[in-house]
């Protein structure tokens, strides 16, 4: 993209100016008295040694004077033979004319030299006048070369012309008749012209941020004063100058700096920008000799503090609930006497710290020592070294000594009763069951449900839990006492009706729940209804899918027609066009990367690359179906109006001619003549541009050793528009068939504007296997996973009817048909589908419905086996209804709430997922209730899973399910025999949750670290956070066999050139004639030093100085040999030859100025037109060197309005250009569209005018602008909606918080990882983040509502969530999503690897870790009380009516 020269047509008419610069001008035949004379009060008559004569070197010649004109006597200069000839002689005119006035006492020069001097600086102030210091400084050269008075000392004439060299010259007047007027002495044709370096180098920073006309800066094309000069030497016709430089006895005058008198535009050294506004420098401290991030360090303090308060907090919590219970008549134990030291000497310690510091400032005149490479105050220094030694040894004395009573402790509970322990110590917590009813429910028999219930009880002998059983019971999980109330329990049992129990549990249940109880019932006693009409609503969704759009416009993408990019795209296109379509080819040496690539071996077979390049003819159908050819003519950028096509090669220097390339010489000499004369016309392309040495060459060492590129490069441009698109590819595919080809000397790296967008799409298709294979293997671990193999089943055909592989397999199918939905209900809402969708949203449901059906089957499986499918199933959703609810809704709605955000991407990710996850839940609520209730059918009739009417013919013993005869027991053994007929046996993970994991994780040491283990990951987390790189590289989202991986690597390392931006005038018919409106848009010293022009040149991450059609056009107008129109004819300009040999064919176009020197109104727009097509070939390059052929697309008429008074136009809108400098990074591109959108805001506001920044490229990096924001609403919004759905359902805000807290804490830890992991926040990553606050809540709601349902003290509360939701959430959440992401890592795509493979990977990792290990600790040690705020409300209108009773 930084190939796009538009000026480059304007480099060949400056060229000629500088060919014919001190030659051609007749001073008869110019008007100079308007142009601006700079001259010097400073006296450069001194002599610069002292030992320096008086004396000069070259002489003019009276017979030149005479026969041809005074003008060509200054031209033709003869060497000085007569010493008294030779001495400078008074020459007032100097003074008079203001011509080197600071010679007018005596000078070397006449005034016909001086004269000419004028017309020549005349030339010159139109090409170098932006910055006065600088065409002062050529002035002071220039009068010193031809007038100085000790010119000998410094000018040695080395050689003449030959005598018929006068005849040779064009434009001389006709011989005379006496033939060739020179006289016979020796010619001054070559001199040697001594400088000081001094002198030289102050000269060319001044000139070095000076623009040309058209789009050159003097520095980007001379990188020294060498190369400078040696260029000016290098044009003058009738000497040969050769500059040497020395540090004395040489030409010396004191350098006027462009330090205060030119804007930052033109002068670098005025280049103080100060960007802390936009990029806020980050704030660190240097220790250990390396800056830390203030950032990092506060982090580190906070959880350092929080280390120190957790271990106070520990000792007295030891304390108050253990310690002190001991008696009040028993003598403190030792050990507590212990603590309380540690304690007391670590607050010694901090107050040491405190004291130490403030003793700093106390002593600010103290001694200072040297720590972590800052000064300290030595009492400082001491004072806080012994506090922390004291507050580290007073910690881990006191910790240590409690973590080892609590160690003591707690295997004294547990031997004597683990029961207990989950209970509370002793005094230490209360139940929570004061909240519950006030009547004890163990005593009232109405409140026990017939059906038994799993009881969680200790057992003494092996110190963990198991499973008894019992015919009635409480609540699940309730602990019985031991006081023959189970006796009374089966007692009343046996005496109450079956009908009056379950009127007491309905009257009991919450209105929800009796819902949900319905409901399971309803779908499982009619499952073919329902499952009609699951199917019916399915496709009816799923007709809507006839309307979907794919969006494949990455500019809509990522940018909303609203957007500010996006219009200022949509302005451009409309004022200016499109972009060009960019092809590009990188050469290196194929045998030797790295090699200097200028050979010729290399540069012919460069040369043979872009002949076929040149010549394609590629055969394509177009909108009428008929076969065209594709040439490269129909489709090129011409940047010069009637000549060839723009091809950008270093083949340019030799004008793409093979002849002239194999008899040059050595490429390397030839070419570094070339870049010491860009201008010359022997050096330019066979269009007639100058070659820009950035464009042509990559990897030059030193960033100016051009001769030693290690990389060649072709650029070819291609108009874009919409008519010839189809043309267009076409071309490219034959480019990319020729740039793919395997040559001898070189390798070719390559890019076409078709590339992204093929590569894309093949990579589409790449990874359509492992995407599959992902899928795949999720669905084949669903369905084996819901299988029923534990116990394992006997006979082993008995696998056959376990199996559930249909029923997982209806699940996905679920899944499958909730996308479908979704994708139909959508296009009928004309809401356009992406990629990331189709991607992204089949992942994300299943991973996020498939726990329900896991947790639906496990509850399924836990109810009493002797009830009907139908009661059962109402039991199940009775159970579990609200939580499946509260997770799906919260989940839907946090993505739903994505849809407010400004990215379309994130957009449609949120809607499409949003109303797919709801659907899911619809359908597995509805539909999947069904199949269960018919698969469960199934198995009790004893039929094969996937073919159900096949039946196994089965004994009773056969199956496990069928009861055994048994001997006669008494009656409990009878109890819990039966009970073990009518539960489902207990499976591996659950046992082991309940005997290991489960008092394992909620031992109070192991509690203690897990709190803080997990608080220092979320404070790693959020430190980690601020280190996240912004932007997608392109290389990340391509295949990584993909050509386009190697293109993009060698244009990173290769590259020399930025891309073009413009600066556009966004209001329209602005008066551009306007003195107020010109003085903020020029950049010319007489413009507003702080122009719009002028600031942007000078801000960072643009190269140097923009191109202003505004300050060339008022140069031109200014210059009174520029414009003449032909008095006949108003609107045509004459040429300058009959300006001046036909006075009244002719008229000046700008007869009069304004009193500021500038155009009037109605003349400034009739002529500018005639300004921007200006040919200045033939007699008008002597006279007018300036032109506006490079800004043709930068100016719009509004051609329906003529000016009053004139036939012009006025101008609608117009833009400036400029460069960026070379981007490689990320970080680079954003923070140089941040710089360009923050100033063009800052100018608009400062002149009142509105303009804007604009490139291709900026469409697609402005979200990075507003991602920070982007990011936390996304988040916030999702966090808002798990919050206000889980307390709308569960009615619990403490609850709801703790939820809300551990969803937080999941999603900072994924972007934390990002951070470490090398994964960039762009679009992609914040639909994954948004993506992990939904499943976050998966880890997270079942446990919590478990726990809310539980009863008990906390930790046993927290203990029955943990066993009954545990291994549901292991095995329903987290290893179909493990299994199902693992299989990413082997994608081709560097895309899918880092941005799906990384990101879910490790959302299910801390999503698991925080499911399973955080929060049932959280609720162990700050739970809520039972119930929700519903139950507590009604309580209390049941009271307050009782009470008015």
């Amino acid at each position: 993209e930084g190939k796009r020269r538009h000026a480059s047509q304007l480099c060949l008419l400056v060229a000629t100016v500088f060919v014919l610069l001190n030659c051609c001008t007749v001073a008869g035949q110019m008007h100079y008295d308007d142009l601006p004379v700079y001259y010097y009060e400073d006296n450069l008559a001194a002599p610069v040694n002292a030992d320096w004569e008086y004396g000069c070197s070259m002489q003019t010649s009276d017979i030149v004077a005479e026969e041809l004109s005074p003008t060509f006597s200054a031209m033709f200069l003869f060497e000085c033979n007569n010493p008294f000839a030779c001495q400078p002689t008074p020459q007032a005119n100097l003074t008079i004319l203001d011509i080197c006035s600071e010679y007018g006492d005596y000078a070397c020069c006449d005034t016909a030299q001086a004269t000419y001097l004028q017309g020549s600086m005349a030339v010159q102030s139109m090409l170098f006048g932006r910055c006065p210091p600088c065409i002062n400084n050529l002035w002071k050269l220039w009068c010193g070369y031809q007038c100085s008075p000790y010119q000998k000392n410094f000018v040695e004439v080395t050689g003449g012309f030959p005598r018929n060299f006068v005849e040779q010259v064009p434009g001389l007047p006709d011989q005379p008749p006496g033939g060739n007027p020179l006289p016979n002495l020796p010619t001054a044709y070559s001199t040697t012209f001594r400088v000081s370096s001094v002198f030289a180098q102050h000269m060319y920073e001044s000139c070095a941020g000076t623009p040309l006309n058209g789009g050159l800066v003097v520095g980007e094309t001379y990188a020294d004063y060498e190369d400078l000069l040696a260029f000016f030497a290098s044009t003058n016709l009738f000497q040969n100058i050769t500059f040497e430089f020395a540090d004395d006895d040489a030409f010396y005058a004191v350098a006027e700096s462009c330090e205060g008198q030119c804007p930052c535009e033109t002068c670098q050294l005025e280049c103080v920008w100060d960007m802390d506004y936009i990029y806020p420098a980050p704030c660190t401290i240097v220790m250990f000799d390396e800056p830390i991030d203030c950032d990092t360090l506060g982090t580190i303090m906070f959880y350092g503090a929080f280390l120190v308060v957790s271990f106070y907090a520990l000792v007295c919590w030891y304390y108050v609930n253990v310690a002190r219970h001991d008696g009040p008549d028993e003598a403190v134990p030792k050990s507590v006497s212990i603590i309380f030291a540690g304690l007391s000497l670590a607050t010694a310690g901090v107050a040491f710290i405190v004291i130490g510091l403030i003793l700093w400032p106390i002593l600010i005149n103290y001694e200072y020592v040297e720590v972590f490479n800052s000064n300290w105050n030595i009492c400082t220094v001491v004072a806080v070294a012994v506090g922390i030694m004291m507050v580290l040894l007073g910690e881990v004395v006191a910790a240590g000594v409690v973590l080892y009573l609590i160690t003591i402790s707690h295997e004294g509970v547990m031997d004597a009763s683990t029961e207990a322990y989950f209970a509370g110590f002793s005094h230490a917590e209360d139940s929570d069951d004061e909240d519950d009813e006030p009547e004890s429910e163990a005593l009232h028999i109405e409140d026990y449900e017939p059906a038994p219930k799993r009881i969680h009880s200790f057992s003494g002998s092996d110190g963990g839990f198991e499973v008894s059983k019992s015919i009635q019971g409480g609540e699940e999980g309730d602990v019985q006492p031991d006081d023959g109330t189970e006796d009374k329990v089966e007692e009343a049992a046996s005496e109450t009706s079956s009908h009056k129990r379950q009127q007491a549990k309905e009257k009991k249940k919450h209105i929800v729940t009796r819902y949900f109880e319905w409901h399971g019932r309803f779908c499982a006693r009619h499952p073919f209804w329902v499952l009609a009409a699951g199917a019916l609503v399915t496709f009816g969704f799923s007709l809507g899918m006839l309307e979907l759009e794919i969006q494949n416009n990455p500019v809509l993408l990522w940018s909303t027609t609203t957007s500010q990019s996006y219009l200022q795209m949509e302005f451009t296109n409309e004022h200016f066009g499109a972009f060009w379509r960019i092809e590009m080819m990188i050469f290196t040496d194929k045998e030797n990367p790295g090699a200097e690539m200028l050979t010729l071996p290399v540069l012919n077979e460069v040369l043979s690359i872009q002949e076929k390049v040149v010549n394609i003819l590629q055969p394509y159908i177009d909108d009428d179906g008929e076969e065209q050819y594709a040439r490269l003519e129909n489709l090129c950028y011409r940047p010069i109006p009637g000549e060839g096509c723009l091809v950008e090669s270093p083949l340019n220097y030799y004008q793409s001619n093979r002849v002239l390339l194999n008899t040059a010489g050595d490429p390397q000499d030839y070419v570094a003549a070339c870049l010491s004369a860009p201008l010359s016309v022997s050096c330019m392309s066979a269009i007639g541009s100058p070659v820009l040495p950035d464009v042509v060459f990559g990897g030059v060492p030193n960033g100016n050793n051009y001769t030693a590129s290690t990389a060649l490069i072709l650029t070819v441009l291609l108009e874009n528009n919409d008519e010839t698109t189809t043309q267009a590819e076409a071309w490219e595919q034959a480019f990319l068939d020729i740039a793919s080809a395997n040559y001898t000397t070189v390798d070719v790296a390559y890019s076409a504007q078709r590339s992204v967008q093929d590569e894309i799409s093949r990579e589409g298709k790449a990874d359509i296997p492992i995407v599959v294979l992902s899928y795949l293997l999720m669905f084949f671990y669903v369905s084996l996973a819901l299988g029923d193999w534990y116990p394992v089943p006997k006979p082993w055909y008995m696998f056959f009817v376990h199996s559930r592989f249909f029923l997982g397999l209806s699940g996905v199918v679920i899944v499958l048909c909730s996308i479908a939905i979704s994708v139909g209900f959508l296009s009928i809402c004309q809401v356009e589908a992406t990629l990331i969708i189709s991607e992204v949203i089949p992942f994300l449901v299943l991973a996020i419905g498939v726990d329900n059906i896991f947790i639906m089957l496990d509850t399924f499986e836990k109810t009493d086996l002797t009830l009907s499918i139908e009661e059962r199933m109402g039991e199940t959703m009775a159970e579990i209804g609200s939580s499946i609810t509260v997770a799906s809704t919260s989940e839907s709605v946090a993505f739903l709430l994505g849809f407010i955000t400004k990215m379309p991407a994130v957009q449609a990710f949120a809607l499409y997922a949003g109303v797919a996850v709801f659907f899911d839940f619809v359908l597995q609520a509805t539909c999947f209730i069904a199949l269960l209730s018919l698969d469960t059918k199934r198995r009790q009739a004893k039929r094969i899973d996937c073919f159900p009417c096949y039946q196994i013919p089965t004994r009773p013993k056969d199956d496990g399910e069928q009861p055994e005869a048994a001997p006669l027991l008494d009656p409990k053994e009878a109890a819990e025999k039966e009970i073990a007929l009518r539960k489902k046996p207990e499976g591996l993970l659950q046992l082991f949750t309940r005997k290991y994991y489960g008092p394992f994780l909620l031992h109070p040491i192991v509690k203690f670290f897990v709190v803080l283990i997990f608080v220092g990951t979320l404070c790693l987390a959020i430190d980690q956070s601020s280190h996240v790189v912004l932007g997608l590289d392109q290389r990340v989202v391509l295949p990584s066999d993909s050509y386009l991986q190697t293109y993009y690597n060698e244009l990173y390392e290769y590259s020399q050139a930025g891309s073009p931006f413009w600066v556009t005038v966004g209001q329209l018919n602005v008066d551009y004639s306007d003195y107020q409106i010109q003085q903020p848009m020029c950049s010319l010293s007489s413009c507003d030093f702080d122009s719009i022009v002028n600031q942007f040149g000078a801000a960072p991450y643009v190269a140097g100085t923009g191109f202003s059609w505004l300050d060339d056009y008022i140069i031109w107008a200014t210059t009174d040999a520029c414009c003449y129109y032909y008095v006949d004819d108003p609107d045509q300009l004459c040429t300058f030859v009959d300006a001046s040999s036909n006075p009244g064919m002719c008229a000046p176009c700008f007869p009069e100025m304004t009193d500021e020197g500038r155009p009037e109104e109605v003349p400034f727009y009739n002529y500018l037109p005639g300004f921007l097509n200006y040919n200045i070939s033939g007699s008008n390059i002597a006279t007018c060197p300036m032109t506006g052929y490079a800004y043709l697309g930068n100016v719009e008429f509004n051609t329906n309005v003529t000016i009053e008074g004139g036939f012009g136009h006025p101008v609608e809108t117009s833009r400036f250009g400029f460069y960026h400098t070379v981007l490689s990074t990320q970080k680079e591109y954003i923070n140089a569209v941040r710089t360009v959108y923050d100033l063009a805001d800052a100018v608009s506001e400062q002149f009142g005018i509105n303009v804007f920044a604009y490139t291709s490229w900026y469409v697609f990096f402005e979200q990075y602008l507003t991602i920070g924001f982007t990011v936390a609403l996304t988040v916030g919004l999702a966090l808002a909606g798990v919050f206000v759905v889980t307390l709308i359902i569960m009615g619990n805000p403490w609850m709801s918080c703790i939820i809300l807290a551990t969803v937080f804490m999941i999603t900072a830890s994924l972007v934390g990882v990002m951070a470490v992991w090398n994964i960039d926040l762009n679009a992609v990553s914040i639909v994954n983040i948004a993506m992990c606050v939904g499943i976050s809540v998966e880890f997270c709601s079942h446990i919590g509502f478990a726990f809310d349902k539980a009863h008990g003290s906390r930790p046993r509360r927290a203990y029955i969530a943990l066993v009954d939701m545990g291994p549901s959430v292991f095995s329903g959440i987290t290893m179909t999503k493990f299994f199902g992401v693992s299989v990413l890592a082997f994608a081709s795509s560097e895309l899918f690897q880092i941005y799906y493979f990384r990101m879910y990977l490790t959302i299910v990792i801390a999503g698991a870790l925080h499911g399973l290990c955080f929060l049932p600790v959280v609720l162990s040690l700050i739970g809520p009380p039972r119930g929700s705020l519903y139950k507590h409300a009604l309580r209390w209108l049941r009271k307050a009516k009782a009470g008015s009773n």
